[in-house]
């Protein structure tokens, strides 16, 4: 398990749940080339 405190897409809990390598993202930050960050949720209708 790999601890993931960052607003990523991968994060769950406290933990990465990516499961497959892939290619490195385009936003990756120091510990993880793998990092997408989280869409703001839309507000409203």
């Amino acid at each position: 398990m790999i601890a993931c405190s960052e607003n990523c897409i991968y994060a769950k809990e406290g933990l990465c749940w990516l499961k497959e390598v892939t290619k490195p993202s385009n936003t990756p930050i120091k510990d993880c080339p793998y990092f997408e960050p989280k869409e703001k949720q839309k507000e409203g209708p």
